[in-house]
């Protein structure tokens, strides 16, 4: 019963064999080196020291590599969480069992959304990897956190207008504002100075567009000079030219 002792022959170790004692001629001549031991599996990630990108283009970079070789080739996808804010230089890496232990590089660059909205936060998602090798298929990594530095401000400094010149026709007569900050004053004069209209722009995407057809419907063809301010004092002047 389980109460009562008694003495279990566990055979003997013996260097570089497995022996257990029971006569079992499978075990006796087993060598330590023929045990099968399943190589340990995983995939390395670097970290990024300063996590952040921005819309003037500035770039970071990260490299991933397996620890051990895998039985069939491995994929790992690549996606950005907020495809507006950057773009990576591959959407996928793929290790086999001649590269595996090569790392490869994945560039991260800053888009430009053209939107007033402050710096945004973002994710590199990795994963999870795909393979016919069940010890790697599923792994699913961390994902990588960054920020996207905004480079459109309060200000006037950057806003851009067009076309330009813009041809005004039955069907196109749009002049579009871009970059333009919330409650900029927006006028526009004609090449001797004479005020053609002028109005505030109410915006929360920094974009704008002027109607000839309804609000510029008498103006004519030329060169004209829109001026733009706003509320931090930046001030910009643009020359247009309008074609009828």
């Amino acid at each position: 019963t389980w109460s009562n002792s008694a003495e279990i022959d566990i055979g003997a170790i013996v260097p570089g064999h497995i022996v257990d004692g029971s006569g079992n001629t499978a075990l006796e001549n087993l060598a330590l080196d023929d045990v099968p031991i399943s190589p340990p599996r995983g995939i390395i990630v670097s970290p990024i020291e300063e996590p952040v990108t921005s819309e003037d283009g500035d770039a970071v970079q990260f490299t991933v590599v397996l620890i051990s070789a895998p039985a069939f080739p491995v994929t790992v996808p690549l996606s950005v969480s907020e495809e507006k804010e950057a773009r990576l230089s591959a959407s996928s890496l793929v290790f086999d069992s001649s590269n595996w232990n090569v790392a490869q590089t994945v560039v991260v660059t800053g888009l430009d959304d053209g939107d007033v909205d402050g710096d945004k936060k973002y994710s590199v998602v990795i994963g999870p990897l795909e393979s016919s090798d069940i010890t790697y298929n599923g792994l699913d990594p961390d994902d990588i956190e960054l920020t996207n530095g905004d480079n459109d401000t309060n200000s006037v400094t950057n806003t851009r207008v067009g076309p330009n010149p813009l041809v005004v026709t039955p069907l196109n007569g749009i002049m579009f504002f871009d970059k333009v900050p919330n409650n900029a004053q927006v006028e526009i004069f004609t090449a001797l100075g004479t005020r053609v209209t002028s109005f505030r722009v109410s915006t929360i995407n920094g974009k704008f567009r002027w109607d000839l057809h309804s609000d510029g419907r008498n103006v004519s063809s030329g060169l004209y000079l829109v001026v733009l301010r706003a509320d931090d004092g930046s001030r910009k002047v643009i020359k247009v030219v309008i074609e009828r």
